[in-house]
């Protein structure tokens, strides 16, 4: 989704319905599925991931074995508020230590949704399990996709885990402030 990427939300969610409409026309047996990430991305770049709680948590129902919604089940619900709901969720991920997350090309997206489900809600336990996964990836930017550049500066202070020494010597919080890339 280019208009994702172009920062123009109104214009993904246009393109995208276009698409839902065109797919449902020919018979395409995903043409719901594939709308509704594009509206989860459009309502992510637009701070109203909260308002698909219903749809997210249909997507979990229904795709056990997907555990990619989950994550993005916990960010909704924290982003409408749900707080309880979102820790809930967190804490489940992190029971195995976030290994149901497979190691595929929705990971990142995965462990850095949880990963912000825990700093807002300073719930160290994942955190620290989160912090772990996350440190060898600490001077690269995560990129999703259509989702674009994804906020994962995981500030290990803010959620009461102390500096937090790197394989390099340094911490998370001590590396410097990312910069926006052109365009975002």
């Amino acid at each position: 989704m280019p208009a994702i990427m172009a920062g123009d939300p109104e214009r993904a969610e246009k393109l995208a319905t276009a698409a839902f409409e065109m797919g449902t026309d020919s018979g395409q047996p995903d043409a719901l599925a594939i709308y509704g990430s594009q509206l989860m991305y459009v309502r992510h770049q637009q701070g109203r991931l909260g308002e698909l709680v219903p749809l997210i948590n249909q997507a979990v129902t229904e795709n056990p074995g997907l555990p990619g919604f989950r994550p993005v089940l916990a960010a909704a619900h924290l982003e409408a508020r749900n707080n309880a709901t979102a820790l809930d969720l967190l804490d489940a991920g992190a029971a195995d230590g976030f290994a149901s997350l497979p190691l595929d090309f929705i990971w990142m997206m995965g462990v850095t949704s949880y990963a912000l489900v825990a700093v807002e809600l300073r719930a160290t336990g994942p955190a620290e399990k989160l912090y772990d996964l996350l440190a060898p990836y600490h001077e690269q930017v995560p990129f999703i996709g259509t989702l674009g550049f994804f906020p994962a500066r995981f500030g290990s202070r803010r959620v009461g885990l102390g500096p937090r020494p790197l394989r390099h010597g340094r911490g998370l919080t001590s590396l410097p402030p990312p910069s926006s890339p052109p365009g975002v």
